[in-house]
């Protein structure tokens, strides 16, 4: 009797394991993504991939704070990628933008990242922090930066990355955000990527978020 017993249990474990893996084959919990023919990676396949119409209207949102008189019209960038978490409210976000750049080759650029960190660094901190730009267009669009951002490098995507780390408030007054916008100098342009999670739900997200990152490859 015991011997049937545990080939029974045995058995049922088989089948369990059997639909398990039937099940995720069948349903997979991320998709992948290609933007611009140059970024690929995996997104959460139950979230939602913010069509052309809310990428604008979140571009002209900011064009519409950044210069609330209409006098200037500067343009802002509408992302390649946004995806957001769901359900609603959203406690992660990704972003993939392509910028335009000129100059070294991807392999000079990434050679002199190597060979040349710490100077590398300091320049890059330099020309982003030159009129407090990021931190002025986050206060105006309602999320102000909490503390100061950190610059860094980071491989992704097999190239390394020139990295800013920052927080700043919740647009709905909640936890707050903690963000890490990768820049990737390709040669023919820049890729920006950047990932976002809500820091109460930490344990959730940031998984997920890393998981997205180590999915990234660029052409």
């Amino acid at each position: 009797m015991k011997y049937k017993l545990l080939r029974a249990i045995l058995f049922a474990c088989g089948l369990s394991l059997a639909v398990l893996v039937n099940a995720i084959a069948q349903d997979s919990l991320y998709q992948r993504v290609i933007v611009g023919n140059r970024v690929k990676l995996e997104v959460p396949s139950h979230w939602h991939i913010r069509d052309i119409n809310e990428r604008k209207n979140i571009a002209a949102a900011a064009e519409a704070l950044r210069d609330p008189g209409g006098e200037k019209n500067e343009g802002v960038h509408v992302s390649a990628l946004s995806v957001v978490s769901l359900p609603q409210p959203v406690g992660a976000i990704i972003r993939v933008s392509y910028l335009p750049t000129e100059g070294l080759s991807r392999e000079e650029i990434q050679n002199e990242i190597k060979n040349n960190r710490t100077q590398i660094l300091q320049v890059f901190a330099k020309e982003l922090q030159k009129d407090n730009a990021l931190r002025r267009n986050l206060e105006k669009g309602g999320t102000p930066m909490l503390g100061k951002e950190e610059f860094g490098t980071e491989t992704i995507g097999g190239l390394i990355a020139m990295t800013i780390n920052y927080r700043r408030q919740s647009a709905l007054g909640q936890s707050a955000f903690n963000v890490t916008q990768y820049h990737i100098h390709t040669g023919e342009e820049m890729v920006l990527i950047s990932l976002s999670y809500r820091e109460s739900d930490k344990r959730l997200f940031g998984p997920i978020l890393d998981r997205v990152k180590r999915s990234v490859t660029i052409k």
